[in-house]
């Protein structure tokens, strides 16, 4: 049986149980850049440590452009977003990406940190 787990991703990084990433500033990318570059980094952690079925809770328009519901805004997030739609996201059981508001993901972060 695949064990589901939730992440909390935001610009400052990301945590879901008994992990905590935090990631300062990358530069030469605006914050669209940043969330993509992050969020391949996300993917590919969330792989290696076997873990196949999660919905990722973030709060911007990264969950849009995933989801397709808006253009992206620079290619460099296009190509991130393609790369893991055709390699990577065939590699999970279940991937959902879900928009939630900014204080939610802070507590959620936090709480995981602390735990």
């Amino acid at each position: 049986m695949i064990k589901d787990y939730e992440v909390y991703f935001d610009i400052d990084g990301w945590a879901y149980k008994g992990v905590y990433t935090s990631l300062g500033n990358l530069p030469g990318l605006n914050e669209n850049e940043k969330c993509w570059t992050m969020f391949g980094a996300l993917i590919y952690e969330l792989l290696n440590n076997r873990i196949y079925s999660v919905t990722i809770y973030h709060n911007s328009r990264l969950v849009d452009e995933w989801a397709g519901d808006v253009s992206f805004l620079y290619s460099r997030s296009r190509k991130i977003a393609g790369k893991l739609h055709n390699e990577y996201l065939p590699r999970f059981a279940r991937l959902k990406v879900v928009k939630l508001d900014d204080r939610t993901i802070a507590h959620e972060k936090e709480r995981l940190k602390l735990a």
